[in-house]
């Protein structure tokens, strides 16, 4: 039977998807949610990667790295990068976190999932804004149907289906995405519905599978 692990840094910014987490767990998969500045938990969290078969990521990353627990100033650390890619090599993984798609492309992962940018944060929306312009106008009560959106599809996409048939897990994230943007605009949640909706697609649209035909 195959093993699979569930990594979620302790981290404030990520509290939203904790319901996703218990959910997870719920159904076997095995968790850890600690602060992995502590090095005990850091190395007992690689462990725990490195013996399973499957590995679920929530929390934060970019193209080049996955992030652990921020630290005392706040900043985020590095929990995977270039120096320790392999424990990932052979894993079938979904890594929800910001560019992850990239991340999968640039280390040539394969069984795996990606994303593109989320802004899930306000914080985040004012650092695309200084980038791009003409972003979407969303305050902090719109990331949070957004947030709960994402926290909603994936649940359902998990109930329907798992990390052991891959392509049907991004299908289903895709189709579960689809439900939300409809249920948002007929809905209405907020003023800013119609971009919220957008960012919604945005997510489907960035939503990667990388496989090995091999």
């Amino acid at each position: 039977m195959s093993k699979t692990v569930c990594i979620y840094p302790k981290d404030d910014s990520t509290d939203f998807l904790y319901p996703l987490y218990e959910f997870l767990c719920s159904k076997g998969v095995v968790g850890f949610h600690q602060d992995s500045n502590d090095p005990s938990v850091s190395d007992e969290m690689i462990n725990a990667i490195s013996t399973s078969d499957q590995m679920i990521f929530l929390g934060h990353g970019s193209s080049v790295k996955l992030y652990g627990s921020p630290d005392e100033d706040k900043e985020l650390t590095d929990f995977v990068t270039k120096d320790n890619i392999e424990i990932l090599k052979g894993k079938t993984c979904l890594l929800l976190s910001c560019n992850s798609n990239e991340f999968c492309d640039n280390y040539n992962l394969a069984d795996a999932i990606g994303f593109g940018f989320m802004p899930t944060s306000i914080q985040d929306v004012k650092s695309q804004i200084e980038n791009i312009p003409d972003y979407p106008e969303i305050k902090e009560e719109d990331i949070s149907v957004y947030n709960n959106a994402l926290v909603r599809l994936l649940i359902r996409s998990f109930s329907y289906s798992g990390l052991n048939k891959i392509e049907d897990l991004a299908n289903k994230i895709k189709l579960f995405a689809n439900v939300e943007i409809v249920d948002c605009l007929l809905s209405k949640p907020s003023n800013n519905y119609r971009n919220i909706a957008d960012l919604i697609q945005e997510f489907k649209n960035d939503c990667e599978l990388f496989i090995n035909d091999f």
